[in-house]
């Protein structure tokens, strides 16, 4: 997208500045305000440069460094590249390693890093300042549980599915799982229970027999009723709900 020796031919100055606001935005939502106010010099510069677009790596080694999931294409051999991870993006890079040749499950991993651990941060902040008056603390309202995707296994997500008759496609599974589309269901024999997994193209069970499939699935393909969950996101909340 950059302008120098990347693709001159396509670059358009609006997509710069779309990403030059989401990135500031994100800096200044992380007290990175010395690049954030760059980003806003820079997002009217059209003779752009590969050390402008390196600056915005560092939007990937925080999401790394706090602990959220990447996604790591290439090997150590050839060079890769860690992006955040999106359900998006996962299908997208396995979409083509397919179409040159490539295993998708060999080139391309989902990862993560335990973030930082706020008590570690605190001691030593707390170690280095004077001592403060102590007072009792305040009461404090009750926090919502974290979403824990490790939490989530294909059973669990199916057997939710089978007993709310919930159609949910293969992606947005996998994207729970942190898995590739394609291997979501791999191992797995086709029973009625496993039925309300489908394509996202048509909302029916890929490879599947009449027989094979729920018959309130069945039903609800034939009379095209039913809604069919096609994210991560709205299925890990749904799974929350239901469970």
């Amino acid at each position: 997208m950059l302008q120098s020796q990347f693709r001159t031919k396509t670059f358009q100055l609006s997509d710069w500045k779309f990403v030059c606001n989401r990135a500031s935005a994100f800096f200044v939502s992380h007290s990175v305000p010395a690049l954030a106010s760059w980003l806003a010099e820079a997002a009217n510069n059209p003779a752009l440069k590969k050390p402008d677009q390196d600056r915005l790596c560092l939007i990937v080694a925080l999401w790394f460094h706090h602990g959220r999931e990447c996604l790591m294409a290439g090997n150590t051999a050839s060079g890769y590249i860690v992006v955040p991870h999106e359900p998006s993006v996962l299908s997208e890079m396995a979409s083509r390693c397919i179409k040159t040749g490539r295993s998708p499950e060999e080139w391309i991993r989902v990862f993560r890093t335990p973030g930082p651990r706020a008590e570690a941060m605190t001691a030593a902040a707390t170690s280095a300042a004077p001592t403060p008056e102590i007072r009792p603390p305040a009461p404090s309202p009750p926090k919502p549980a974290a979403v824990d995707r490790t939490a989530w296994t294909l059973p669990k997500i199916a057997a939710l599915l089978n007993q709310h008759h919930q159609r949910a496609t293969y992606g947005a599974v996998a994207g729970v799982l942190g898995v590739l589309p394609r291997g979501a269901m791999q191992g797995r024999s086709k029973s009625p229970e496993y039925s309300w997994i489908v394509a996202a193209g048509n909302g029916i069970p890929t490879g599947y027999e009449n027989g094979q499939i729920h018959p309130e699935c069945l039903r609800q393909i034939r009379e095209y009723r039913g809604r069919v969950n096609t994210s991560a996101e709205k299925l890990l909340a749904w799974l929350q709900r239901a469970g």
